[in-house]
C-alpha cells in the first residue's frame, strides 16, 4: 500500500526520487529535505519504500512529510525489489536512484543533471560523482563490467597506466568532461524512464550488491549509453544499512556477489584465471598496508588487512570452484 497525501501529484512530474531505506531515520531525514530543496526548481514525487526498518522510519516519513509517497514493505526486501516497488507507484520521466545515507549537494544540481539526459536520448543513465562527508570521492561510484582486463585493471594496478587497455571495474577520481561507463552506482543515479521499461527493473533475485551493475549493463547491452558525471556531487554517508549487520567488512559477500557476476558475463572462461588474478591483487593489497601499518602504526591499515585476509581465505576455499551462477542469488542474507 502507497501511503501519501490526499492530493494526486501532478501529471506533469519530470523525476521521481526512489529511496530504498532500513534503518537510517535520521540520515533519511536529511536525504529527503535535500530532495525537496532540490523540487523547487524541478516537478518532482519522492517515493520511500521502508523495508521494515525498526527505527520508526517508515513513521517518520509519514508525520514529517506527508507528501511523500510511502511505501511500506512487509521484510526486508534488498534494494533491488525495492527499488522495483518504487518503480511501480513513479510518475516521473526520470527516476532518481538516491540512498538514505546521501544527498544532493545543492538544490540546482537535479537541474543540471537533468538537463545532460535531456540532450541526448541515448543515454539510459547516468551516474554521479559521490564523495563521502569530508569530500573526498568514493571509490565505486561508476565503473566497467566485470572482464579479466577490467578486474586486471582494477586489482593489479594496470588500469594506471593503460586505462584503455585495462579499463577498471571501479573508474578512478577524475575531474573534466563526462565519460561513458558500463554502470553507474545506484548510489545517485539518474535513470530514464522509458529505458527501465525497455530493459527491464532490477533483477529481484539478487538481495544486495552488483545489482545495479547488472541493471547498467542490461540497458547498455540494449544500445544505451550509460555515463558518469564528474560534476553533479552527491555526497554519501556509505555503508550506514550495511554496518549494521553481522559484516565481515567490504566484504565476502561482496566478492561473492562479484565473482558470480564476473561468470555471468564470462561463463566459459576457466575459474581459476579470476580466482588467481583476485587472490594476488588482494596480496598486494595486503603488503601495502602491512607496510603503512609498520611506518605509521595505523589501525584503519589493521582493519583492512584483516578484511583482506578474510576475502583471501573464502576465495582460497572457492579456489577453481565455479559456485552459485548470478541466477541462483536467491534471497541472500547480506552477513
Amino acid at each position: 500500500m502507497v501511503e501519501h497525501d490526499d492530493g494526486a501529484p501532478p501529471p506533469d512530474i519530470l523525476v521521481t526520487a526512489v529511496v530504498v531505506n532500513w534503518n537510517t531515520r535520521e540520515l533519511l531525514r536529511q536525504c529527503i529535505d535535500s530532495l525537496q530543496a532540490a523540487a523547487t526548481s524541478v516537478k518532482m514525487q519522492i517515493v520511500v519504500v521502508d523495508n521494515d526498518s525498526s527505527d520508526g522510519s517508515a513513521d517518520m516519513v509519514a508525520a514529517e512529510f506527508p507528501r511523500v509517497d510511502l511505501v511500506r514493505n512487509p521484510q526486508n526486501v534488498g534494494f533491488g525489489r525495492g527499488c522495483n516497488r518504487g518503480f511501480e507507484v513513479a510518475r516521473g520521466r526520470y527516476l532518481l536512484l538516491l540512498n538514505p545515507d546521501a544527498r544532493l549537494d545543492q538544490p540546482h544540481t537535479l537541474t543540471r543533471w537533468v538537463s545532460v539526459m535531456e540532450q541526448d536520448a541515448r543515454i539510459a543513465a547516468s551516474g554521479a560523482y559521490v564523495v563521502d562527508g569530508d569530500g573526498r570521492h568514493r571509490l565505486g561510484d561508476a565503473g566497467f563490467r566485470p572482464t579479466l582486463r577490467s578486474m586486471l585493471g582494477l586489482y593489479w594496478f594496470l588500469a594506471r597506466f593503460s586505462a584503455e587497455r585495462f579499463p577498471p571495474y571501479f573508474l578512478h577520481a577524475r575531474d573534466g568532461a563526462s565519460v561513458d561507463v558500463d554502470w553507474v552506482s545506484g548510489a545517485g543515479m539518474l535513470v530514464r524512464r522509458s529505458c527501465v521499461e525497455e530493459a527491464g527493473g532490477f533483477d529481484e533475485r539478487v538481495f544486495l550488491y552488483g545489482e545495479d551493475v547488472e541493471f547498467c549493463c542490461r540497458m547498455r547491452d540494449h544500445g544505451y549509453r550509460i555515463v558518469h558525471l564528474p560534476d553533479i556531487r552527491v555526497t554519501h554517508i556509505e555503508g550506514s544499512s550495511t554496518r549494521q549487520r553481522r559484516n565481515t567488512g567490504f566484504s565476502i559477500l561482496w566478492f561473492r556477489q562479484l565473482r558470480a557476476l564476473y561468470f555471468h558475463y564470462q561463463p566459459r572462461q576457466p575459474t581459476w584465471i579470476f580466482d588467481v588474478v583476485l587472490l594476488t591483487g588482494l596480496g598486494l593489497r595486503v603488503a601495502g598496508y602491512s607496510l603503512m601499518s609498520v611506518l605509521r602504526g595505523s589501525h584503519f591499515a589493521r582493519e583492512r588487512i584483516a578484511q583482506h585476509l578474510a576475502c583471501m581465505g573464502w576465495l582460497y576455499s572457492q579456489f577453481g570452484r565455479r559456485g552459485q551462477p548470478w541466477s541462483a542469488q536467491v534471497g541472500d542474507d547480506p552477513v
